[in-house]
């Protein structure tokens, strides 16, 4: 509080990175919250439930619980859709199968529906 110093500036790629998780939270939203889908948290919480224990901790935002864990989860594979490649790109396609092919499906077939 008071400072003004803002840090160094970003690189495009972290600018890039941050819009793409953006743009991917406003698909969930624009979903009408899809992360809260009783469907998506179930195999979320198959995958996550698969996880060894040094993956739950290399990505504990992504298996917090509440809203918080699968909204995030659903933001990176949403990244993932868009052709994003973060550090956690790979983790992520590993640690949450179920959940990315679920999402992947349900945005094929809502496409497919509607045009």
């Amino acid at each position: 509080p008071g400072d003004t110093y803002l840090g160094d500036m970003r690189s495009t790629s972290e600018i890039r990175v941050a819009t793409q998780m953006q743009c991917a939270h406003a698909v969930d939203y624009c979903l009408e919250h899809l992360s809260n889908d009783s469907r998506y948290r179930k195999l979320w919480k198959m995958d996550v439930d698969a996880m060894d224990y040094a993956m739950k901790d290399k990505l504990k935002l992504y298996v917090a619980g509440g809203d918080v864990g699968p909204a995030e989860t659903f933001g990176e594979v949403m990244m993932l859709i868009m052709g994003a490649d973060t550090i956690i790109s790979s983790d992520i396609k590993h640690a949450f199968p179920r959940t990315s092919m679920w999402v992947e499906s349900f945005l094929k077939k809502t496409v497919h529906d509607r045009f």
